[in-house]
């Protein structure tokens, strides 16, 4: 996992269970329950990967009540471009570099500067990863940018994938997470007491 101990994770149930035999007449002689993984839509690097159980703590009841959950950093985990959903390395076109991909100076937005060989982009569209479902697209994108600026700063925690299409079907895609405002660190020998510090990018 590439994020830090205490990161904040609102997900699924954990029902992803490795093993898990599909004949119901062998489950019923075993027991799964701690071995239960929640289903991370993004391990920090852009891909999916399962978080145990046990690895985790449920968030003490009302931590976040009077936080602002918008107010917490982007961090970018993943960047690929290529043709199809999600894309697929394709040797035809410059690829987006992970260099070219920068968090705003405020860390709640994205700045991307494109490669300068390719047709003029003709849009784009964020998808919630953990949801599947569409947050926002526009086809609203300059002539030939040099710079395209993606503003997140009223977008709420979670796994999200910005992708930049072209007529032609090749698009890049920037995967990144808007973390909670703050982490919890508990003190397993403390009476699992915790601390809050602000979450940084």
């Amino acid at each position: 996992m590439k994020f830090p101990a205490g990161t904040v994770f609102q997900l699924e149930e954990p029902n992803e269970i490795p093993g898990w035999d599909p004949d119901e007449r062998v489950r019923e002689k075993q027991s799964f329950f701690d071995k239960r993984n929640f289903l991370l839509p993004d391990m920090g690097r852009g891909r999916s990967a399962l978080l145990p159980l046990w690895m985790t703590n449920p968030c003490p009841e009302g931590i976040f009540d009077n936080a602002d959950l918008s107010s917490g950093p982007c961090r970018i985990t993943g960047v690929f471009s290529g043709k199809g959903a999600p894309p697929e390395p394709h040797g035809d076109f410059e690829n987006l570099r992970e260099n070219e991909v920068v968090l705003k100076d405020s860390k709640q937005g994205i700045d991307i500067t494109l490669p300068q060989n390719r047709e003029q982009c003709t849009g784009w569209q964020l998808h919630n990863m953990l949801t599947q479902k569409l947050v926002r697209e526009s086809d609203d994108v300059p002539a030939r940018p040099e710079n395209v600026s993606f503003d997140f700063s009223d977008l709420m925690p979670g796994f999200y994938a910005l992708s930049l299409r072209y007529n032609d079907g090749f698009n890049h895609l920037v995967r990144f997470y808007k973390s909670f405002p703050f982490l919890v660190q508990f003190e397993p020998d403390n009476n699992w007491k915790y601390t809050l510090f602000p979450t940084q990018y």
